[in-house]
């Protein structure tokens, strides 16, 4: 009975595991979607607060609390990583239609950041839902992506 339960536990975990490596991101030639995209240019030209600005514009988050208290980790993020430079796009995924998940890597003077952007599009609008940051790589980006080799 034991080794049944055991070896039911190992085969649930093998196929989990196996369909976690089959998720389908995107990697060759990932274009920033234009929200993302102006985001980035006014982080380029007008700072961390600008770029959340230009990020929430049209979305369901414009205006909430939570939201603009991101502006406040970028400048965090700046004042130990240096100048945002650039950003590079990683990989996405499309769990639904007009669902799109994003990982991208963000270049400072210092070092890289990482970051996750959800956009919904509804008609020709595509607005982003959620985003989050974080210096570390496996904060941000799924095992498949962290672990793929080239």
């Amino acid at each position: 009975m034991k080794r049944n339960t055991i070896s039911r536990l190992l085969l649930s975990s093998v196929l989990i595991a196996a369909s976690l490596v089959q998720c389908d991101f995107a990697t060759a030639e990932v274009a920033l979607p234009p929200i993302v995209t102006a985001g980035v240019e006014a982080y380029k030209t007008g700072g961390a607060q600008a770029a959340i600005s230009a990020w929430l514009k049209g979305s369901p988050l414009e205006g909430e609390r939570q939201a603009q208290l991101q502006s406040a980790l970028l400048l965090q993020i700046e004042s130990v990583y240096g100048k945002f430079v650039s950003a590079v796009p990683i990989a996405t995924f499309e769990p639904s239609p007009g669902v799109t998940l994003l990982f991208v890597g963000l270049r400072y003077e210092k070092g890289p950041v990482f970051a996750k952007f959800l956009t919904f599009k509804a008609g020709e609008k595509e607005v982003l839902v959620s985003f989050k940051f974080n210096t570390t790589p496996e904060e941000i980006l799924p095992g498949p992506l962290l672990y793929k080799s080239k």
